[in-house]
């Protein structure tokens, strides 16, 4: 879900750049548009500012910037840590609950680190709770800019 989003995230920079600058282009020769080695960021100058409004993909809100950041993890780290785990919960003797633990993030969606050691799960985030809300917060985000 994570490296389709960041594609998605990809796709819609090289909509917005070819948009901004699209009397700049001859369609003609698209491979050598400007956008082609072009990836999402947020420092981004040639889109439409108006793409930068609050709650639109240029803004960099941070149910953006986490997903970049757990696409870069798995991508360029491997899965969050090498023996990832589902804890299966009971109460009572009788299963509760099935916990998929994500690595402690920070406000704006970085992973914590500290010194050597880059992922700490004291803030008991539960991605298999977390994503439903992460799914739709993400595709209100783009659903604007698109509109």
């Amino acid at each position: 879900m994570f490296v389709a989003y960041a594609s998605v995230f990809d796709i819609m920079t090289k909509i917005a750049i070819e948009q901004f600058e699209f009397t700049k282009y001859n369609f003609g020769n698209y491979r050598k548009m400007k956008s082609a080695d072009t990836i999402y960021k947020k420092s981004l100058n040639n889109i439409d500012p108006s793409l930068k409004t609050e709650g639109m993909l240029f803004s960099e809100p941070p149910i953006i910037r986490k997903i970049g950041t757990f696409r870069n993890e798995f991508v360029h780290n491997g899965p969050w840590d090498l023996r990832c785990s589902v804890y299966n919960t009971a109460v009572d003797g009788k299963p509760a609950d099935v916990i998929i633990y994500s690595p402690d993030m920070d406000e704006i969606g970085n992973i914590i680190s500290s010194g050597s050691r880059n992922k700490f799960y004291s803030q008991a985030n539960r991605i298999n709770i977390q994503l439903p809300n992460m799914i739709q917060e993400a595709t209100t985000v783009l659903k604007n800019t698109i509109e």
